[in-house]
């Protein structure tokens, strides 16, 4: 791909970044999660394949939400890290977990991973962390096999963290 076409193909998919950030929808249960998370002190990273502008605008969108909720999160950040498109490798790499665990001297088996897509799956896989996959009519098949935990609302995903020993 030649570089203008690239910056064609960038333009296009940052356009429909913008648009998703318009039409945002949180995942129900998710201001929950977080503050489950935080609460307990345990780091929260955020992995995705949008890019940094794109991400920042959605970080603050939920920092402003979970603020009115929990006011925790007026003092504190949503996310210690967040690695989007740019670092490289990208999932499913695992390079992205990889790289958490370093910054948080962790052991990737201390870690879980949860996303809605086979390359998050692969990602945590590769990485050697437990992998929990937020299944949804669109991803239960085909996905399933690299997950160690399947969840259908961030909900089920407290108790999991309560009741096991990920």
């Amino acid at each position: 791909m030649s570089g203008e076409d690239k910056e064609k193909s960038m333009a296009i998919i940052e356009e429909m970044e913008d648009e998703a950030n318009r039409r945002l929808r949180l995942q129900p249960g998710v201001l929950d999660v977080l503050h489950f998370l935080a609460q307990r002190g345990l780091g929260r990273a955020l992995m995705t394949r949008n890019s940094d502008k794109s991400v920042r605008v959605f970080v603050e969108h939920v920092r402003q939400l979970c603020a009115d909720k929990y006011p925790l999160f007026s003092q504190q950040p949503l996310f210690s890290q967040i690695i989007t498109r740019e670092f490289l490798p990208c999932k499913p790499d695992p390079a992205p977990i990889l790289h958490v665990c370093e910054v948080w001297s962790m052991d990737p088996r201390d870690v879980v991973m949860v996303g809605d897509d086979r390359v998050d799956m692969m990602c945590g896989r590769g990485a050697g962390a437990v992998t929990v996959l937020l299944a949804n009519e669109h991803n239960a098949v085909g996905h399933a096999e690299h997950a160690d935990h399947i969840i259908t609302s961030l909900h089920d995903l407290i108790p999991l963290l309560l009741e096991t020993t990920v």
